[in-house]
């Protein structure tokens, strides 16, 4: 359902483009009555003594260090997607709250979309100040995009960055067995 759901939204886009410059009529569109399917994703969640285990590990290298960190981010802001962490910005962050619009959604057509509010945890606030970027030139709160790069070069870096944290959680996950 998950593949199938991807390839229908799509060809769902493909036709709603085609229809709007007039290629194909309104009366051939084939999505009127069709749902497109959405997949169940199934949670694999930590029990209260795994996540407390977890949340008091001390990291034996550099790289577990690092993905622990902005693993606890991500869990202390509510599971905020790593994507979304790494385009915040310092004027994310008001006070002791922090607001961003996720960046799977800001290119929707919806309305009204509000950006999204995270009390920030002092756990969390330690990791801004230990992790955040040092150049004033840089908008982004965290060294790993820089301001001005081709979005290309910002996709290979979230990924490489996504890649790097699970694998040091990976590393984490092996010694707490």
């Amino acid at each position: 359902p998950s593949t199938v759901g991807i390839y229908m939204r799509q060809l769902r886009s493909v036709f709603n483009r085609a229809i709007e410059a007039k290629i194909i009529d309104q009366v051939h569109y084939p999505f009127k009555k069709y749902e497109i399917p959405s997949s169940r994703n199934i949670k694999k969640a930590l029990n209260d003594d795994q996540l407390k285990i977890l949340l008091n590990h001390q990291p034996k290298t550099e790289a577990q260090f690092k993905a622990l960190d902005y693993w606890v981010f991500s869990y202390l802001c509510n599971g905020m997607n790593m994507t979304d962490i790494l385009h915040l910005k310092n004027e994310n962050i008001e006070k002791t709250f922090l607001h961003f619009n996720r960046q799977k959604t800001l290119r929707t057509k919806k309305k009204d979309l509000r950006p999204i509010k995270v009390p920030l945890h002092e756990r969390a606030i330690e990791i801004i100040q230990r992790r955040k970027s040092n150049d004033s030139k840089n908008e982004y709160l965290f060294p790993i995009l820089n301001t001005g790069l081709p979005p290309k070069t910002i996709r290979n870096r979230i990924h490489k960055f996504i890649s790097d944290v699970n694998d040091g959680m990976e590393e984490i996950r092996d010694d707490l067995k």
